[in-house]
């Protein structure tokens, strides 16, 4: 069994992708032989096989093991039974423009690697994976496999957002009777745009000193303002009636990306922000998943528009005051 840990990759090749929502950051790469439509904060794991008696053998490329959950602008969270909408391609391999539009996660180039081919099976395909951030097994829509060298690989989108790519042995596919089965998971996507600073909308997200307005502005839904470090454990207040529901911050990327994973009635909950920073125009666009919802999913949109509304007013409000502003308001509320 294959054990990825999490390791940056900026010394990679950078390739930026049209999808790709990093705009001067380093850190969302791909190689020069791999077309990753990845995001900001985008990972990629270890590629080391564990052999018998130990022995460990590298990889011979970078394509398996991305993990990528805040691309949300290039694969945003859909719901399953929404399949005949995912473009894929079928048959052949893709070429580079294909990877750049969102049917295809991974360019392999011919030169490097001519005997790469695509496997033959039905895409897209929902499948589970078992994402050892989240450590529970996610809902993926696989809409990418080939075989390249001795490896069988595959890409995804993960029905909450964001993309990644993995061994074909890591993840397992559903049957369709089993996929109807799962009925619909619809999922709160809104973006918004705030006229202040990716610093500055963080501190107001994360901190307590609006702690109070911007659960008051959810109306009890679920949303976590404190302890935003990689695997804090937190108690929400109460759950579509259920309290005393234990989450955790299974990803934080300081200042740009956290997401919250939780599980209720034994069905996993995320909720993801990412912050799109444009700093020319002075502008960022905080983009928000929340769900999946199997009820009342108008009403948990209005919540967390709301929510988005209320960080904007703060987040402009200290943008636009002096450097003590933050400080004077916590004092405010003391």
């Amino acid at each position: 069994m294959r054990t990825p840990s999490l390791l940056p990759f900026s010394l990679l090749i950078i390739l930026m992708t049209s999808l790709s929502s990093c705009q001067e950051e380093t850190d969302c790469a791909s190689s020069n032989n791999v077309e990753n439509t990845s995001a900001l904060a985008c990972k990629q794991e270890d590629h080391s096989i564990q052999k018998d008696h130990g022995e460990k053998k590298k990889a011979q490329h970078e394509y398996g093991g991305w993990y990528c959950p805040d691309n949300l602008r290039g694969f945003p969270a859909m719901d399953i039974q929404d399949l005949s909408t995912v473009p894929v391609i079928l048959g052949r391999m893709p070429t580079q423009e294909e990877t750049r539009d969102g049917r295809s996660l991974m360019f392999i180039d011919p030169e490097i690697h001519p005997n790469a081919r695509p496997l033959d099976i039905q895409l897209p395909a929902v499948a589970t994976y078992y994402n050892q951030h989240t450590e529970k097994d996610e809902v993926i829509i696989v809409i990418q496999a080939s075989i390249i060298d001795s490896d069988s690989i595959v890409g995804f989108r993960y029905a909450n957002g964001g993309n990644g790519s993995a061994w074909l042995d890591e993840v397992s596919f559903l049957e369709p009777k089993e996929v109807i089965e799962l009925g619909s998971r619809p999922f709160v996507v809104s973006n918004i745009e705030v006229q202040a600073s990716r610093e500055k909308i963080w501190k107001i997200m994360t901190g307590l000193t609006f702690e109070n307005e911007l659960m008051a502005s959810l109306n009890n839904d679920a949303f976590l303002t404190r302890a935003w470090r990689p695997e804090a454990k937190v108690e929400y207040p109460k759950i579509d009636g259920i309290p005393g529901t234990i989450g955790k911050c299974s990803v934080v990327w300081d200042g740009v990306y956290a997401q919250l994973d939780y599980v209720v009635n034994g069905e996993n909950y995320v909720q993801k922000f990412f912050i799109d920073e444009n700093p020319e125009a002075g502008t960022c666009e905080v983009k928000l998943v929340a769900g999946p919802y199997f009820s009342d999913l108008q009403h948990h949109h209005s919540n967390w528009n709301n929510f988005l509304q209320t960080l904007k007013g703060f987040s402009e409000s200290y943008q636009k005051g002096d450097p003590s502003w933050l400080e004077e308001q916590m004092k405010m509320r003391q």
